[in-house]
């Protein structure tokens, strides 16, 4: 994973403001996997797997096919 892949990133949807932070990396060896600080504009803040991502992107294309 490259440091540009770590960087924080934000996003603006509906008028809601979500920021996506640095990733941590949890555990060692074959047992690792890196979080996410996930932040809302409410300063609510969650960790979140990469999985918990890509379960999203599988959500929204689902309700976006033609």
């Amino acid at each position: 994973m490259s440091e540009s892949d770590l960087s924080t990133r934000s996003r603006s949807c509906s008028g809601s403001d979500i920021t996506v932070g640095p990733a941590g990396k949890i555990g060692d060896g074959v047992n690792s996997y890196y979080v996410y600080k996930v932040t809302s504009a409410e300063d609510v803040v969650v960790d979140r797997r990469y999985s918990d991502f890509l379960w999203l992107h599988h959500q929204v294309g689902f309700g976006f096919q033609s």
